[in-house]
């Protein structure tokens, strides 16, 4: 495939890319670097690309890995953010944004993919993990997000 196709492809799914940089970058620095470490790792890949999937289910499985990795390489502390805080009158969507900054990178992954309308054995194809261990890590998150209050984001 050409980089003309390439470059329409990721323009397509440019909101995709925004959803990793939003869950696993802090600041516009970190999201500038961790969106050039994608599209770098993207178009490296992009040959090996063989439609077997959708490419926006590549592209993401792509991106998180990269982000993943950013991570281990740039580690992050996370606000302080307890049960306690979760009925401190936040709205809903900055209340979430509160509770991701205390998830793991995987169930970060895993409540953008639900909230996205992914089912749990495309979720297990993008994280490449088993669909054994999806249903067990999507429980786990549920649970912890209830301790927040904040489950009813991915019921």
């Amino acid at each position: 495939m050409s980089k003309d196709t390439f470059i329409a492809l990721v323009q397509q799914h440019q909101g995709l890319i925004n959803k990793i940089l939003f869950l696993y970058a802090d600041n516009a620095e970190d999201r500038k670097d961790l969106r050039q470490e994608i599209l770098t790792e993207a178009w490296r890949s992009f040959g090996k690309f063989r439609g077997e999937a959708k490419f926006s289910t590549w592209l993401y499985r792509v991106g998180v890995n990269v982000a993943l990795s950013f991570l281990r390489k740039n580690p992050k502390t996370h606000g302080d953010f307890g049960p306690e805080k979760a009925s401190a009158g936040h709205g809903e969507e900055e209340l979430l944004q509160q509770v991701l900054q205390v998830l793991n990178p995987v169930e970060k992954s895993l409540i953008l993919l639900l909230l996205e309308g992914y089912d749990q054995q495309e979720i297990s194809d993008i994280l490449g993990i088993s669909p054994g261990n999806t249903r067990v890590k999507i429980h786990r998150t549920r649970e912890k997000l209830r301790t927040y209050g904040i489950d009813r984001f991915v019921e």
